[in-house]
């Protein structure tokens, strides 16, 4: 909310393409910065993380509507933002489900990876669990299972960095100039003629 308020108005002083460059550049950054948590990710980290996440999502969406619909003649716009918001919604539903595709498969190959180094015979993995009883294996698999859960999301986070920093340039890919399809058009007239 608040990064729709800053680009609303920032945007009619500044090239929309440089605003939406910046809230691409906030994305990134935050998920880069998310990357490199680990399971005991401190609460403060979370917070700012999300918060110039969100930040940089409401920044992006302004200066991405007003180039959308900046060469769209007035008279088209319904159909315009009806066309926009399928596309919009589509991409958000594809986005949503390839993360977790990618988070179901980094959680399998590395509960996998982490587990086949797990036996009685690995000094490390058997001091801090008791690998004689029930519970102290159901300890050391709720472990592997939140590691591996964790790699998951750090996957998922190093995705989201790597794909709005290769969608920065396609904000130059608009040619945006405000022109004069801002305006409504006159309706055509007809002009009886006698015969």
């Amino acid at each position: 909310m608040v990064g729709m308020l800053l680009s609303s108005q920032i945007v009619k002083h500044v090239d929309p393409r440089f605003v939406l460059m910046s809230g691409l550049a906030m994305i990134g950054g935050s998920s880069l910065a998310m990357s490199g948590w680990s399971a005991d990710v401190d609460p403060w980290d979370v917070a700012w993380t999300n918060m110039m996440h969100g930040v940089g999502t409401g920044i992006g969406f302004i200066p991405l509507s007003v180039m959308t619909f900046a060469t769209v003649d007035a008279r088209h716009r319904t159909e315009g933002l009806t066309l926009f918001n399928l596309m919009l919604f589509s991409g958000i539903s594809a986005g949503i489900a390839v993360a977790i595709n990618i988070l179901t498969r980094s959680m399998n190959v590395n509960h996998a990876t982490l587990g086949e180094n797990i036996s009685r015979l690995n000094e490390a993995a058997r001091s801090p669990w008791d690998m004689t009883s029930a519970m102290g294996l159901a300890n050391l698999e709720a472990e592997v299972t939140r590691q591996a859960t964790m790699i998951g999301y750090l996957n998922n986070f190093h995705m989201i960095a790597i794909l709005s920093v290769i969608a920065i340039p396609c904000a130059f890919s608009w040619s945006y100039a405000a022109s004069a399809s801002n305006t409504v058009m006159p309706a055509p007239t007809t002009v009886a003629t006698s015969a």
